[in-house]
């Protein structure tokens, strides 16, 4: 392996790195470039000079011209999104001679057309074909019909609507001029017409349309002295106006324009022009309604002579433009961004650092302002395809080789973008033996976060049920994660789940991540107030209540005495029988809640004993109420002989002192049992309590 070898071999590693970092299975890539296909057929024939063009479903068709041992012929492929690469067609049968220089132009339904030049052996014409979704390429058929020279360099632009401008340029027998043609959709096209009429020759012509079908031309023109940037415009429904200069430096010729159109209709056209000994990259922009302004340079005055631009353009207008530029050791890609806020900014060097020349770069733009630049890089001896990505939040890449054949020449990049920031770049590269077109597919790394919509629970809302049902819109495809439940979206993004809730306050945390890793977050806060524990608690305080009343009876025994009068101790009486009413009351209240409790068959619960143990109470409780009962009567019996005994001292009434005694006995064990019998009521529904919150916790985490 010679030295130089060696050199170029470490230089094209240092270049697949980027390359490696992005690549991906055929077909299957989330972000970056795809691996390359050949998209014509195996016939060793000799395919070169593509053209691309993207609808807005992503799909794309290429074309090219293409060798058949004999002649050239024009070749078309299409891709569909999400599927991939068709065979090849041919789309013109005219054997009288080569075709070439093909474009192609769609619009955003997928429909076409194609135009090239072709040699009908005695000149050349320009030709056209449509394709048509869903039916095909049509026939293809002539454009123009002068035959006093050839027409040469067409160059074609679709509006939304279908109809389509084609421009070329045209020799009268003395100089060339420029021509159009307008196709309309159900029409066809019309008939072609001269849109300038100055006497010195005219070149290269492009064109561009806007969503309306107004379209404007550039081309540069001989004066007699120095090539001049001229323009003409054509108003739908009108016509063509008259062609207008719109530089005028006279220090030097201005060459090459390129040219785009916004979705309002402006235009900005791009070109070389020659100020002093320096070649300078110029602009001048179209304000729909006003007209041209005033040409610019753009790159930096002295900075080194440039070569060729190229311009693309997004939905709002802003505009990228690169060009070859020397850099004092070699040529390089400069870049240069128009905003429509400020104007030009400043150029910088998107190129490969290393040794060869680059010549020829392409821009092409989505709808959003991110941007991919394509070129011919010379690396040890031959032509490769260097590439670099702008995005409008980092700005341009580091630049590296497209492809990495060492033996291959690889030439005539052209590229497009699709509305998602996707594209195809397409090339000629050879194998040794003939070239091949090739294309690469981008997927642009997707920064945006998934559309998430939450349509239930309301945020900040109380339920008394222990789940809440969470549901809403997300993008199809996503990862749906709710409080670290793996939730499904469905076919149409959408998507319900039930949650299961803690008491309290419940923060509930939705996020959808996308394939790319980006998330969106939506929250929301519940409050869940457990009805369980709400009666439960109710349960206690009715505990707590009936040992408020038991603490009144033992008050209300305590203040009985035999000297009391009899009508005092029967009030006393009837105030503890009114006592023991309310216990029983409470008690029989907390045995329905109870009993209600155990029917819904909650499974941490048992309540048997303590129902059981409630039943005890209320048999203690009407035991004792039945004596109560009896000693009133008792009492109030003996209250008519109490009343006539004179002198009578309460102190010597041994029976009824008895009675209070054996009364206030019975109470007291009453208050005992019923004491005991609250105290472990209170302890078990604490221990039930706190066994039900953990329950319900490990399932929430389950």
């Amino acid at each position: 392996m010679t030295k130089r070898t060696q050199v170029f071999f470490l230089v094209m590693m240092l270049l697949i790195i980027p390359i490696i970092l992005t690549s991906s299975t055929e077909g299957s890539r989330s972000s970056g470039w795809d691996n390359t296909v050949i998209i014509q057929n195996d016939l060793p024939w000799t395919g070169m000079i593509p053209s691309i063009s993207m609808d807005h479903q992503g799909n794309a068709i290429a074309v090219w011209q293409q060798h058949d041992g004999t002649r050239f012929n024009i070749w078309a492929n299409r891709y569909l999104n999400g599927i991939g690469w068709e065979i090849p067609v041919l789309i013109e049968i005219d054997n009288s001679g080569s075709a070439e220089g093909p474009k192609v132009s769609s619009d955003p339904n997928g429909n076409a057309i194609a135009v090239w030049e072709q040699d009908d052996g005695a000149r050349k014409n320009i030709w056209a074909n449509r394709y048509t979704v869903g039916k095909g390429w049509g026939v293809a058929q002539l454009i123009e019909t002068d035959d006093s020279g050839n027409s040469v360099f067409p160059n074609i632009a679709i509006a939304p609507s279908g109809n389509a401008v084609a421009v070329w340029q045209q020799n009268d027998g003395t100089r060339f001029n420029i021509w159009a043609n307008h196709y309309i959709i159900g029409v066809g096209w019309g008939m072609a017409q001269l849109i300038e009429s100055d006497s010195g020759s005219a070149w290269h012509p492009e064109v561009a349309v806007d969503p309306s079908g107004n379209a404007i031309a550039v081309w540069y023109q001989y004066d007699g002295t120095r090539y001049n940037i001229w323009s003409n415009r054509y108003t739908a429904g009108v016509g063509w106006g008259t062609a207008q200069l719109i530089e005028d430096e006279s220090s030097g010729s201005a060459e090459r324009p390129s040219l785009v159109m916004d979705t309002a209709g402006n235009a900005i056209v791009v070109w070389l022009q020659y100020v002093g000994v320096y070649k300078s990259i110029w602009a001048n922009r179209y304000n729909a309604g006003v007209g041209w302004g005033t040409a610019q340079r753009i790159q930096t005055e002295g900075s080194g002579s440039s070569y060729n631009p190229h311009i693309s353009i997004d939905a709002s207008g802003n505009a990228m433009a690169v060009w070859p530029q020397y850099t004092g050791t070699r040529v390089s890609i400069h870049a240069n961004r128009f905003a429509v806020d400020t104007g030009w900014g400043t150029e910088e060097n998107i190129g490969i650092d290393i040794a060869g020349e680059s010549q020829t770069p392409k821009v092409s733009s989505d709808p959003s302002g991110n941007a991919i630049a394509v070129w011919e890089q010379h690396v040890d001896g031959n032509y490769h395809i260097g590439v670099n990505v702008y995005t409008v939040d980092s700005g341009w890449g580091t630049a590296h080789l497209l492809e990495m054949d060492y033996y291959a020449m690889a030439r005539s990049a052209r590229l497009a973008h699709d509305p998602f920031g996707n594209a195809i770049a397409v090339w000629h590269q050879s194998n040794e033996e003939y070239y091949q077109i090739r294309a690469r597919r981008y997927v642009m790394p997707d920064t945006t976060p998934p559309i998430l919509t939450l349509t239930s629970p309301e945020d900040g809302m109380g339920s008394d049920f222990s789940t809440v049902t969470v549901s809403g819109i997300t993008e199809p495809g996503t990862v749906l994660d709710i409080n670290g439940v793996r939730a499904t979206v469905r076919g149409d993004g959408s998507f319900s789940i039930d949650i299961s809730l803690f008491p309290g306050s419940n923060t509930i945390v939705v996020t959808s991540t996308d394939a790319s890793g980006n998330s969106a977050i939506e929250t929301r806060i519940v409050t869940y107030t457990d009805p369980l524990v709400d009666r439960l608690s109710s349960i206690l305080e009715n505990l707590t209540s009936i040992e408020e009343e038991l603490g009144s009876m033992r008050d209300l025994i305590g203040s009985m005495d035999p000297s009391d009068n009899t009508t005092s101790m029967i009030d006393t009486l009837e105030k503890l029988e009114s006592e023991i009413d309310m216990a029983k009351e409470n008690l029989t209240l907390l045995k329905e809640r109870l009993s209600a409790i155990e029917g819904e068959g909650n499974e941490t619960m048992d309540l048997s004993g303590i129902l059981d143990l409630i039943d005890a109470l209320e048999y203690d409780i009407d035991r004792n109420d039945a004596e109560i009962s009896t000693l009133k009567n008792d009492v109030s019996s003996q209250a008519a002989d109490i009343d006539s005994l004179k002198g009578f001292d309460p102190e010597d009434n041994e029976d009824l002192k008895d009675d209070v005694a054996s009364l206030k006995a019975i109470v007291a064990i009453l208050g005992a049992t019923l004491f005991v019998a609250i105290l472990m009521g209170i302890l078990l529904f604490i221990i039930m309590l706190i066994m039900i919150v953990r329950r319900k916790g490990h399932r929430i985490e389950e």
